[in-house]
C-alpha cells in the first residue's frame, strides 16, 4: 500500500472478506500529506472547490459554504466538515464541465495540495468565473521502505495499488525487478509511467474512485 498510512489502512480495511482473508498488507507510503498553514479564510458568500479528501482536511472548516466535489468520498467528507457539499464528477475534468454549466457567480477558491495536475483554474478562468487556487497542504516524496524492496524480491506475486501520477513514478524510479508485481492503477494517468517497467501486470480501475480500485484489486487476487 503505497498511499499515506491512514488512507492506506482505511482502504485495506473495506476490501471484501474474500479478498482481505488472502493478502497481507505492506504499508510503504510513497508520499506524505503535510499541511500548510496559511490563514486562508473563506467568507460566507464564496464557494470552494475539493478534488481530494486531503484538500478538505487541511481547509479551513466550513460554516455552510457551498463546496463543489470530486467523488462521492470527497463530497461525504467536505459535508462532515461543515461544507454545503455537492459531487460536481467523478475526476477534475467532469467537475469543471458541472461548475461551467452551473455558472457560479461568486468567487471560487480551489483548495488543493502544492502539487496538482490538470488545469481547473485556467479552464474556469476561460469559462468567465472568477477561480483562485490556495494550496493547503503539501505533498513530498517517499522511497520504498525496506520491507516493500525485500517482499518484492522474494514472493511470488505482489499486487502494487497506485493512486496518481507521481506515485506511479516515483514507485518506477524506485522499484528493483518488478517481475512479480500486479499493478492495479487509478487510471491511464497513473498507468502511463509504468508502461516499460517490466511487470508482470497492469490493471486499470473502471473509474477513478476508491471502490473501483477495490473491485480491479479484487480481479487481480
Amino acid at each position: 500500500m503505497t498511499r499515506p498510512r491512514p488512507a492506506s489502512k482505511a482502504f485495506v480495511a473495506k476490501l471484501s472478506r474474500d479478498v482481505a482473508d488472502r493478502v497481507t498488507p505492506i504499508y510503504s507510503p510513497l508520499i506524505d500529506i503535510v499541511g500548510i498553514h496559511s490563514g486562508l479564510q473563506i467568507a460566507p458568500d464564496h464557494s470552494v472547490i475539493f478534488t481530494s479528501g486531503n484538500g478538505v482536511r487541511h481547509a479551513p472548516r466550513g460554516d455552510g459554504q457551498v463546496a463543489y466535489c470530486v467523488g462521492r468520498a470527497t463530497t461525504e467528507l467536505a459535508e462532515s466538515y461543515g461544507w454545503s457539499a455537492q459531487q460536481a464528477g467523478v475526476d477534475a475534468q467532469s467537475l469543471i464541465e458541472v461548475i461551467i454549466r452551473i455558472c457560479p457567480v461568486q468567487r471560487l477558491f480551489y483548495l488543493s495540495g502544492t502539487h496538482i495536475r490538470g488545469s481547473v483554474v485556467g479552464q474556469l478562468r476561460s469559462a468567465g468565473l472568477q477561480v483562485e487556487r490556495h494550496a493547503v497542504y503539501d505533498q513530498p516524496l517517499r522511497p520504498l521502505s525496506d520491507a516493500a524492496h525485500s517482499i518484492m524480491q522474494t514472493a511470488p506475486l505482489v499486487c502494487v495499488p497506485l493512486f496518481s501520477p507521481r506515485t506511479a513514478a516515483q514507485f518506477a524510479a524506485d522499484v528493483i525487478h518488478p517481475t512479480s508485481v500486479h499493478i492495479v492503477a487509478l487510471s491511464d494517468a497513473v498507468a502511463e509511467p509504468l508502461s516499460a517497467l517490466g511487470v508482470a501486470s497492469v490493471t486499470k480501475a473502471a473509474r477513478p474512485d476508491a471502490d473501483a480500485m477495490r473491485t480491479a484489486i479484487a480481479s487481480v487476487v
